[in-house]
């Protein structure tokens, strides 16, 4: 019977496996409910086998007693000649010794057979449903309305951004618009050894057309001053803007849980909706990692190949006390980076600035986008899970992870276009803050460039030689790009 089941859901998967493709299936699986059926299911699988195990070992040894038990090879006709039962064994016999050799044979079938189930509902049923329903929303509750105003501080040149006036994005951005677009903030917090606070170091924006495929990442220098703020981040912190470094906004902005009244990460929500007014785009969601979780989820997906240039002296402190200052001398070419490796070529900054780190970030993350299919995910699956359950904090809905997973073999990895918005060109000079002087932002060409980038994206591929633009491909050869 339990292979015959067994059979049976073998034979359902590879109908949905043939019915639906890969990318599809898998959204399917991410469904909360689902995977709360498929444990219950695995479950009850796992007593019926355990239980038709048990029977059918206790039955054998009840038929060993009856043969080898006092009588020997007649002790089932006298146990039918006493009255017994016709033909029937009669009490279980044999030697002393038979009984706990029975018990230990049954105890290790028993966990042969649960084995299996006890794995695959707890590594993919279990933690699925548990990261899905903990660290993922379901829905959110309040609206965005954007509308054009002036934001700029002293020093800072005149320029209409989109003001933000909630800090919630609803849900139905990933399904509404003519773009069919979905937009999520990046954060890497600087949160580490030694380090008191957090600080948001690193800021990517990747917007993904689900229509297309493409995808294009932007980045925001931390160093940005006069950053403008939503209102509810105004009236929390009492500024009209943020004169010092936007590296900081997330470290204030996480002193006001009424920035995240549902819940969440006040900082992130500050960061997604400054960034946003920047761009000039809607930012749907954010996700928030530190150092080591950066460093756990290379590893997690079996390290990530990048291209040098030149060689290249990396070292930057470590992601846990433990350890002590991380140093690399890196070779010219294609090296393979593991999680410690990529998380110093992403933070270095040894004879280079702020703009190179922050284009080896993008590199990171275009290259794990690329080198990362549906297989690695499936495979490194459990391990992904302990990583978004201990160290990522996000309000992506389960809907949009859904969207994500269906687009992931169509996704134009191979043509993404990323840009740093630094100076000279993206900027009019220095801020008057006297501590931490911070570079203005020029809004209306960087607004102009973001809707180039996503309107126009084959023109902007077809100029980026000229232009300077990343094209995503900077982990390849020079002659492979």
């Amino acid at each position: 019977m339990g292979i015959v089941l067994a059979v049976l859901i073998a034979f359902v998967l590879v109908i949905l496996l043939a019915v639906e493709d890969l990318d599809e299936f898998s959204a399917w699986l991410l469904e909360p409910r689902l995977l709360l059926a498929l444990l219950i299911v695995d479950i009850a699988l796992l007593l019926f086998r355990l239980y038709a195990v048990a029977d059918a070992v206790w039955l054998r040894r009840t038929r060993w007693s009856a043969v080898d038990g006092p009588g020997g090879d007649e002790a089932p006709e006298a146990a039918g000649e006493n009255g017994s039962g016709s033909g029937q064994a009669g009490p279980p016999g044999g030697p002393r010794w038979q009984m706990p050799v029975v018990v230990a044979g049954l105890v290790l079938l028993l966990g042969f057979t649960a084995f299996p189930h006890v794995w695959l509902g707890y590594q993919y049923v279990y933690k699925s449903y548990d990261v899905l329903t903990t660290v993922f929303v379901d829905e959110t509750t309040t609206s965005t309305s954007l509308v054009t105003t002036t934001t700029t501080g002293t020093g800072s040149p005149t320029s209409t951004v989109p003001q933000t006036t909630s800090t919630t994005v609803p849900a139905a951005t990933v399904n509404a618009g003519e773009d069919q677009r979905l937009t999520i903030l990046f954060t890497g917090s600087d949160a580490g050894v030694g380090r008191s606070g957090a600080r948001a170091d690193t800021n990517i924006v990747a917007s993904f057309d689900l229509n297309t495929g493409r995808i294009a990442l932007f980045s925001i220098p931390r160093n940005t001053g006069d950053a403008p703020l939503s209102e509810p981040v105004k009236e929390a912190l009492g500024m009209r803007y943020y004169s010092p470094w936007l590296t900081g906004l997330y470290g204030s902005a996480r002193r006001h849980p009424e920035l995240a009244p549902e819940g969440g990460d006040p900082g992130a929500i500050a960061m997604r909706d400054t960034i946003s007014l920047i761009l000039g785009i809607p930012i749907d969601y954010y996700a928030v990692v530190d150092m080591l979780g950066f460093v756990n989820l290379v590893d997690i997906m079996g390290g990530v190949d990048v291209y040098f240039a030149e060689p290249l002296h990396m070292s930057i402190s470590p992601p846990t006390k433990e350890e002590e200052t991380l140093v690399y001398d890196m070779e010219e070419g294609v090296n393979h980076l593991d999680g410690r490796m990529a998380l110093a070529y992403a933070r270095t900054r040894h004879d280079s600035s702020d703009y190179v780190r922050m284009g080896r970030q993008r590199c990171v993350i275009a290259a794990l986008m690329s080198q990362t299919g549906m297989t690695e995910l499936v495979w490194n699956f459990p391990g992904i899970m302990d990583v978004i359950k201990k160290m990522v904090r996000t309000d992506i809905p389960i809907d949009a992870l859904q969207q994500l997973v269906k687009l992931r073999s169509s996704l134009k990895t191979d043509e993404m276009i990323t840009m740093g918005f630094i100076p000279p060109k993206y900027t009019n000079g220095l801020n008057d803050n006297e501590l931490q002087p911070g570079w203005i932002l020029d809004y209306e060409l960087i607004q102009a460039t973001v809707k180039k980038v996503l309107e126009n994206p084959e023109q902007v591929l077809a100029e980026a030689k000229d232009t300077g633009l990343d094209t995503g491909d900077c982990w390849k050869e020079p002659d492979e790009q």
